[in-house]
């Protein structure tokens, strides 16, 4: 059985996750992608791209002690300090902001954030099924890799097996599944 919520709610629910949490997400996202292939020049031949993927995923987990514990147990003894998130703060819980979008952390009404600036940080688990549309029509990923941009390296980890921390806006978010309990986002 799902439950209907609507984004607030979700942010809501998001704000109040105390623990690190696993979680299921259906999205629905525009890939970033390059206006010109990367390889030929050529430009992309889409108008609009939507990356489709259900994920298993990791809720407000502590990053500097994952990533210390990866490089521990690959025998590096060095400390590991995050630096502050380019574009992203943290709110609460598993709920993020654009860092120039203001919430008064004090009184927030849920109703009346600009649910566009909302984002759930998250470190994939896993990913249990994807597909790409484009122009309404689905199309493999291989053609589209020309125009992706390269994915980011985390070179500032000492370990070799990284922590790979993704950022989610609320509005691609379709349906949720948390604690057993399924969300269709509305």
């Amino acid at each position: 059985m799902k439950k209907f919520i609507t984004t607030a709610q979700f942010a809501k629910m998001l704000f109040e996750i105390n623990l690190s949490t696993f979680a299921q997400a259906l999205s629905q996202t525009e890939p970033k992608l390059n206006k010109k292939s990367r390889v030929t020049g050529e430009p992309l031949p889409f108008n609009k791209v939507l990356n489709c993927r259900n994920i298993n995923l990791q809720l407000n987990y502590d990053y500097e002690a994952q990533v210390n514990r990866r490089a521990n147990k690959e025998g590096i003894d060095e400390p590991f300090t995050a630096a502050e998130h380019t574009w992203a703060r943290k709110v609460k819980g598993a709920l993020a902001r654009h860092k120039d979008y203001i919430i008064d952390m004090l009184n927030i009404d849920f109703n009346k954030l600009d649910v566009s600036k909302l984002y759930m940080p998250y470190v994939k688990l896993r990913i249990d099924s994807q597909m790409y549309i484009a122009d309404g029509k689905q199309i493999s990923k291989d053609s589209l890799i020309d125009f992706l941009p390269p994915a980011t390296d985390y070179d500032n980890q000492p370990a070799e097996a990284k922590v790979k921390v993704e950022y989610m806006k609320l509005a691609s978010i379709k349906e949720f599944c948390l604690a057993g309990i399924d969300y269709q986002i509305v």
